[in-house]
């Protein structure tokens, strides 16, 4: 029910599952961990989501280089591929949006101090052995931190873990890391040879049975003999650090209202549209009458009504009037090329933006128990609903556990 129809439409994607009228879907995105997963993750907005990776994604510094010696007068000078400008300006958030399931094996103690994650490890003397999804960020901080430690074994575990991600797909995410940190592939892989037999990929992503297994054989004897549910179950009382091992991965197009809602659940990797590098679309929330909620009492003990037709119109009239108006300040000042961050100031709540959601294991459970709840607001509830529905489908041992020993919040 807007008052004017927005000057550009969102493409809603191809098996997005509608939310919020008119534009607010959720897509279930995979979790695997390449090069590709980096660059959606910075892009964020489904219009600028890719199937594949293009020379403007992955074109390295000094290709880039070759082609401005060669360029023709007045051409617009070749700029390197948006992961090289990512992480050679120190932006790693979109390193986040993915999981590749490993295994380190016997690997020195002191390890654990630096692994800049919540793991469930296992400790023989001075060794210690654990199952972990880390993200490439994750492996970049790891190395950064050994490296800095100067213990040769465990820069070793460290820089086998960087060379596994550069095996399955992140080929060009690791040379830019290295270029950062001033290192060759080829010193990658004389630190990492002695570490490699330490560290082995399992999946990538993780399938629930590759996470059952996992389980399994970190936890050896004391599971032997269960069902999987079983093992799960196990798990999530005694060992729960262990459901970390399972990833999901979402694109959502949501109000700001909810974005930042949904954000303020730590346990998660999320990346938004960034109003600083595009343009955003003049969209913002449609409402039916019977949509418009009353508050009354204690902010802590309120009661939540329906508000009368009479109201609830007056309402949705100055929310289009207000939104209105803050597109054609922010049209305005775009125009007029004020940084773009600035001109979003004129953005509302009732907004759309569009961001990709990375949420692990015990994470999802701990957001969809609060958020898929009868005391949740409705347009929070309706985006962890979906989020639900997919764990139920892709995950049906970690919903069971998280229906019972998770203790689920009850009505």
């Amino acid at each position: 029910m807007m008052a004017a129809p927005p000057t550009r439409k969102t493409m809603v994607p191809e098996g997005a599952r509608l939310v919020l009228k008119p534009v607010g879907y959720i897509v279930r995105r995979s979790s695997r961990a390449d090069d590709l997963s980096i660059i959606n993750g910075a892009r964020a907005s489904f219009a600028k989501h890719k199937a594949d990776l293009g020379p403007e994604d992955v074109l390295t510094p000094e290709a880039a280089d070759e082609q401005n010696r060669h360029l023709a007068p007045g051409a617009r000078p070749v700029q390197a591929g948006l992961l090289y400008r990512l992480l050679g300006q120190g932006h790693e958030t979109p390193c986040e949006q993915h999981g590749l399931l490993v295994m380190v094996r016997d690997a020195p103690a002191a390890l654990r101090n630096l692994v800049p994650d919540e793991i469930d490890a296992e400790h023989h003397g001075d060794r210690v052995s654990f199952p972990w999804t880390p993200n490439f960020r994750h492996a970049m901080t790891l190395h950064r931190r050994a490296r800095r430690s100067g213990e040769r074994d465990v820069v070793a575990i460290a820089s086998a873990l960087l060379l596994r991600f550069h095996e399955q797909g992140t080929e060009h995410g690791t040379s830019a890391y290295l270029r950062s940190a001033g290192m060759t592939l080829d010193m990658l892989r004389a630190e990492a040879e002695p570490g490699l037999k330490h560290v082995d990929v399992r999946a990538n992503p993780p399938t629930e049975a590759d996470c059952v297994r996992a389980i399994r054989d970190h936890l050896g004897a004391r599971v032997q003999g269960l069902p999987d549910a079983d093992v799960v179950a196990y798990a999530a009382r005694h060992r729960p650090l262990l459901l970390n091992l399972w990833v999901f991965t979402w694109q959502l197009r949501a109000i700001i209202h909810v974005f930042w809602d949904l954000v303020r659940h730590r346990k998660s990797s999320p990346n938004g549209e960034s109003g600083r590098y595009s343009v955003l679309m003049d969209e913002w929330i449609a409402l039916d009458l019977d949509e418009v909620r009353t508050q009354k009492g204690h902010p802590l003990s309120y009661e939540r009504g329906v508000a009368e037709p009479a109201m609830a119109q007056e309402f949705i009239d100055d929310l289009n009037r207000f939104n209105e108006e803050g597109v054609r300040l922010y049209r305005k000042w775009v125009d007029r090329k004020v940084a773009r961050e600035m001109a979003s100031w004129f953005e509302t709540l009732a907004k759309f933006r569009t961001f990709v959601w990375t949420f692990r294991g015990l994470g999802l459970a701990n957001m969809v128990g609060l958020r898929n709840h009868p005391t949740a607001l409705h347009e929070l509830r309706l985006y962890a609903a979906e989020m639900e529905a997919d764990m139920k489908r892709e995950a049906p041992l970690l919903h069971q556990v998280f229906e019972s020993d998770l203790h689920r919040h009850s009505a």
